[in-house]
């Protein structure tokens, strides 16, 4: 990294926007794939049963319903979010002005 100049913003903005454009196309694929069969001794319920909630994989309208009654929820998602951007800028900054440059 020490041959190009990479602003450290830039390089966590295009790992989200990678992030994004990721789930925008994996999140619908796993709101549609049903757990399958209750029977404990089937094999669709062993590999997703741990995953699996309300019947599917994942559950966005739920997530939002559940947002929806607790604001607190809202809050610590927001936070997390801004933990996880800071935690990544700051670590493309070290690297770049500690130990790449």
């Amino acid at each position: 990294m020490g041959d190009y100049k990479l602003d450290p913003f830039l390089i966590v903005g295009t790992e989200g926007m990678w992030g994004l454009a990721y789930y925008i196309f994996l999140l619908p694929i796993m709101q549609i794939v049903k757990c399958g069969s209750t029977d404990p001794i089937a094999y669709s319920s062993k590999v997703l049963g741990k995953l699996c909630a309300y019947g599917y994989l994942e559950n966005s309208a739920f997530a939002f319903t559940q947002m929806a009654d607790n604001p607190i929820l809202i809050v610590q998602t927001l936070l997390s979010i801004l933990s996880i951007a800071c935690f990544n800028g700051f670590g493309v900054s070290c690297t770049l002005y500690a130990s790449a440059a």
